[in-house]
């Protein structure tokens, strides 16, 4: 009760205090924004009034007001704080090694994630009491504060953290006249007691900057850019500047400083050169603005039509010509993403004397709808792309609905094209329509199926992709014709939560996610559907999806090594929430020696029955000769080198750690991977599991003569196929497998017999 009395007490001063700030803030003045009328040929605009920056900021609380709240927030209980006896060891040092003593260095404890999520709302929350919130406010401050160390660095650039508890900690560093960072490459991490690090500190020079027009006059306000290159490396930020505060601080080296002002930075500088000294007092640098030549415009859009975004395209040309925008698309050059956050307005500044084209499309791959040309000579040219109105025979109406059969508004709609000569997704854009529907304008037939069309390879399917937050993700295909419609419907999602009993303990926390695939039997185009890190108590929920057969897959992170899946589980989920369980597996360590004077080889490992995109990493055998591959599931692996123009292999069978010396075969096959039925491998009669062990009636005996054999004959070739106890000839087209690697639907893998 003492508490909340205090509080309330708090409150009433509180309160009393405000009036008088309000009351204070009531009689400012305001007055508008001071800047330059806009040069000939640029539109000029009303900038919307700006209030005051010394009126703006609210008053003080009277002293003794002030002094009642401190003193009833004071008489809050203290929170208690635990302390440990661990310790962050450091150094200080100058840019040339050398060590500065009298740095403050600051830690505080970083919060555990135990606990943590996101809470699934079951209604609509309720507002904090002013109360709790400010009692809370004001214990984590006294709880930061107390639970802060704090040392200094001695002569030698040494200093120690003590009493350290096992959280990790946020480290700053501070002296007068100095910039301190932490070095590294991770610098801006928390630390754990135990551990080592480093700060450098630079010295802050000062350097005054004056920035006007070319009448003499300065503007209210403006921004100094600046950029810095360093060993290699470029650097570059922004500081606010205005005339009462003239000086900027940087680091001693060498800037491009520039200087923008004015509505959307229509106003600039040119780039000045300027070397800062330590110690040394800078000259005045005079910075003036000048208007920049550019284009600015909005794209508009006929009544009713009502996209996300636009994508906005520039390039010089010569009088007359056309520019090049299929290329321009390729490069990504010269172009502008435009929407609703911005109002659809484009600008392309600090633009050469010269005649353009500016071009607008409803999306990436979309055609260019509209095209404008404009001369630009030393000013801002003000220009809008009119978007001309849709035809029909452009846009596939999309009608997308819930379970309860209610029409959804926040569906996300992309296009994926499928044929035998391989598949393209996540184009296309969407126009959402005030009658429910979406107007969804398919993105263009990638040039490799339309070239596979032509070769009568074609059979071209595709299909609208919708997904949306509480239903998941469905996939509808589609014939595209003038007032195509299609109706997407969302049945009951289900989702699972996935436990890992072993985890606690198991030396992995933090370095396990889990996913969900699709299974072969109903994969299509990428398996993978989602994936998440599991919590502190190895559990993860994953959803929603569409109900059906999937796989679980597990997956472990190592230092210096990639994501590695190490264990499976089918499942068939129903409406509703789910449950699975599975163990980490037993992850073993395989230790590979090389052979004498192949220190420098390397390797790649990877499971015999590869169901990811490689995940083995290629460690560089050490000086000693040894190479190691840690956290690996039981199976058998294939362990490859390469080097000096040969690919070798052995296989290991992975039952527990161990040690192997690399004895490997030269590559005498190619493994076949299928991804798609319909790809061109399928259809060739391949099956998955094959191994090519023959071509043109010759036994392959290296890669060398594989590589040969098939430059050889690139028209029609045999191959011998090894499929089970058995073998049986068929007959590829090594051209059309080389021009169309896409459309292969699967992988050939060169691999050991």
């Amino acid at each position: 009760m003492l508490r909340i009395a205090l509080l309330n007490f708090a409150f009433f001063l509180l309160g009393a205090g405000l009036g008088i700030a309000l009351c204070t803030v009531g009689r400012g003045d305001v007055r508008p924004f001071q800047d330059k009328p806009a040069p000939r040929g640029v539109a000029a605009t009303t900038p919307a009034p700006r209030v005051d920056g010394a009126a703006a900021e609210a008053a003080p609380l009277p002293r003794e007001t002030s002094t009642l709240l401190a003193e009833a927030l004071a008489a809050l209980p203290i929170p208690k704080v635990e302390s440990g006896s661990g310790t962050i060891k450091g150094t200080v040092k100058l840019e040339n090694g050398s060590p500065i003593a009298g740095v403050v260095v600051r830690g505080w404890p970083q919060p555990s994630d135990r606990g943590a999520g996101r809470r699934r709302a079951t209604g609509v929350p309720e507002d904090e009491p002013l109360e709790k919130y400010v009692a809370r406010l004001a214990e984590q401050h006294q709880r930061n504060k107390l639970a802060r160390v704090e040392a200094t660095s001695d002569a030698r650039g040494a200093f120690t953290l003590t009493g350290l508890t096992d959280a990790k900690y946020r480290l700053e560093a501070f002296l007068s006249g100095y910039e301190v960072q932490r070095s590294g490459r991770q610098s801006w991490l928390a630390v754990k007691p135990g551990s080592e690090v480093e700060f450098v500190a630079e010295l802050i020079t000062e350097i005054p900057v004056s920035v006007v027009f070319a009448d003499g006059t300065s503007p209210a306000e403006a921004n100094i850019e600046w950029e810095r290159q360093s060993g290699g490396s470029v650097s570059s930020s922004s500081t606010p500047w205005t005339p009462e505060n003239p000086a900027i601080q940087l680091n001693p080296g060498t800037y491009k400083l520039r200087a923008t002002s004015g509505k959307d930075g229509e106003f600039a500088s040119e780039e000045r050169e300027v070397t800062m000294n330590a110690g040394g007092r800078a000259e005045t640098v005079t910075l003036t603005l000048r208007s920049r030549p550019g284009i600015r415009g909005v794209v508009k859009f006929s009544e009713g039509e009502e996209p996300d975004n636009a994508v906005v395209w520039i390039a010089r040309i010569a009088p007359g010509s056309v520019p090049d925008w299929e290329s321009l698309r390729q490069s990504g050059e010269g172009q502008e993403w435009v929407g609703r956050h911005n109002d659809f307005a484009f600008a392309f500044e600090d633009l050469a004397a010269g005649a353009y084209a500016i071009g607008a499309a409803r999306g990436h791959n979309a055609p260019i709808a509209v095209v404008e040309h404009v001369q630009v000579a030393d000013a801002i040219v003000l220009r809008d792309l009119a978007m001309p109105a849709l035809d029909p025979a452009d846009y596939v109406i999309v009608w997308v609905y819930g379970p309860e059969n209610e029409p959804l508004r926040d569906a996300q709609i992309s296009g994926t094209i499928r044929s035998k000569t391989g598949s393209s997704s996540g184009g296309g854009s969407t126009i959402a329509r005030p009658d429910g529907s979406y107007w969804f304008l398919p993105p263009d037939t990638p040039e490799h199926m339309r070239s596979g069309r032509e070769n009568g390879d074609g059979d071209v399917q595709r299909f609208i992709a919708v997904h949306t937050q509480r239903f998941g993700a469905r996939e509808v295909e589609y014939e595209p014709a003038r007032g195509a419609e299609v109706v997407v419907r969302f049945v009951a999602p289900a989702e699972i939560e996935v436990a890992i009993p072993n985890y606690a303990g198991s030396g992995l926390e933090g370095k396990v996610n889990v996913g969900i695939d699709k299974t072969a039997a109903n994969a299509r185009g990428d398996r993978r559907i989602v994936e998440g890190k599991v919590d502190f108590e190895g559990k993860k929920k994953l959803g929603p999806l569409e109900p059906g057969d999937y796989e679980v897959v597990m997956y472990v992170q190592g230092e210096r090594v990639g994501r590695r899946p190490v264990a499976r589980q089918p499942v068939t989920l129903a409406a509703g929430m789910n449950s699975a369980s599975f163990a980490i597996p037993p992850l073993y360590t395989v230790t590979v020696i090389v052979p004498e004077g192949t220190a420098s080889m390397r390797l790649q490992l990877q499971p015999l029955q590869r169901r990811e995109a490689f995940w083995g990493g290629s460690p560089q055998a050490a000086k000693d000769g040894r190479a190691t591959f840690p956290l690996l599931a039981p199976g058998e692996y294939k362990l490859r080198s390469w080097g000096a123009g040969t690919i070798e292999e052995m296989r290991i069978d992975v039952q527990g750690d161990m040690e192997v010396r690399f004895e490997p075969k030269p590559v005498n096959a190619l493994q076949v991977s299928l991804r798609e039925e319909e790809g061109y491998l399928s259809r060739a009669g391949f099956q998955d599991g094959d191994l090519i062990v023959g071509i043109a009636g010759k036994d392959i005996e290296n890669l060398a003569q594989l590589q040969a054999a098939m430059l050889m004959n690139t028209e029609r070739v045999s191959v011998t196929v090894q499929r089970g106890s058995g073998t049986v000839e068929l007959t590829i087209e090594p051209r059309k497998m080389m021009e169309n690697e896409k459309g292969m639907g699967g992988e050939l893998e060169p691999t050991t017999r």
